[in-house]
């Protein structure tokens, strides 16, 4: 069987610029034993090191992606403890040289399941990445196939084309041209699970021709973006595994000497962080699955 080649990506549609100006409220995986005791564990698996986001619309990216999530968090559930897994933090040249692939997530899952073990729990886990695989009918045209033979013949019966409505029900079959860390990744996603752990997945940002293949373990949360008016957003993955929508788009405001992106009127970047210093902010959005995925924590965990 022919494997399926993908891709990981950050689940963010437009991202934002600027230094985090209260990063020191969110620790580490390495000091959160030193935590006050809270309500809430929250693990946020995301890069924490590298920068992406670029609010001022000059191509100088100030934040990193983790940094966003953990600040939609924080202000949505102020009594939870947020403990960040960078996926950009290591030594090991390889490692780092490999971006943010199944290796690097793997590692980081079997980090909390080590945790469990040893009896520090987590309520829920943030995986706002989108390891994506697109929807494929014409092989000859594309290199990345969602297409699988049963029997080596070219028998219409003995071809299944993978569809956003049978992403179920092939779940086995598509698991099984996966390669290893990936496929290691959704076991331990699902072992997570099972030890009592809500697990959100951001269902990713290409729309409908494309799915995340996170998105196959059982019993996740799988999050797709709705817009500001409630409507499915067209950048969100929609198909079967996605069972969990929240909002994804948030205006950026000025105030006071700052900016508020996560929608509460409240200070979460100052100016001085802003490489552009808050001048091209008109009109400005923050959205994606990724954002989405907080949301839908912060919804869920609100409730109880």
């Amino acid at each position: 069987m022919k494997k399926i080649r993908n891709k990981f990506c950050v689940a963010i549609f437009i991202v934002i610029a600027g230094n985090f100006f209260a990063v020191g409220q969110t620790e580490s995986h390495d000091s959160y034993n030193n935590c006050v005791a809270k309500s809430l564990r929250i693990a946020v698996i995301d890069g924490f090191t590298i920068k992406h986001v670029d609010l001022d619309n000059d191509g100088i990216p100030d934040l990193a992606h983790g940094d966003m999530i953990s600040r939609f968090l924080e202000e949505g559930l102020p009594d939870a403890e947020i403990v960040k897994f960078d996926l950009q933090n290591h030594d090991d040249p390889v490692f780092a040289w490999r971006g943010i692939p199944g290796y690097q997530l793997e590692i980081m899952l079997k980090r909390i399941i080590a945790d469990f073990e040893n009896d520090i729990r987590y309520d829920a886990i943030n995986i706002s990445i989108s390891h994506s695989q697109i929807y494929d009918d014409e092989p000859e045209k594309k290199p990345r196939l969602s297409i699988f033979r049963l029997k080596k013949t070219t028998i219409a019966s003995d071809i299944i084309i993978i569809t956003p409505e049978n992403l179920l029900l092939h779940r086995n079959l598509i698991r099984a041209g996966l390669d290893y860390h990936t496929n290691n990744c959704i076991t331990l996603i699902e072992q997570l699970i099972t030890m009592g752990c809500r697990v959100y997945i951001a269902a990713g940002n290409q729309g409908k021709d494309a799915y995340n293949l996170l998105n196959l373990a059982n019993g996740a949360v799988n999050v797709g973006a709705l817009t500001e008016n409630g409507t499915k957003s067209v950048i969100s993955g929609d198909n079967v595994l996605v069972n969990r929508w929240a909002r994804s788009e948030f205006p950026v405001y000025k105030t006071g000497d700052g900016i508020d992106f996560t929608g509460d009127s409240t200070k979460d970047l100052s100016f001085e962080h802003l490489s552009a210093g808050g001048e091209n902010l008109i009109n400005k959005l923050i959205g994606g699955t990724s954002v989405a995925t907080s949301i839908a924590i912060i919804e869920d965990f609100s409730e109880i």
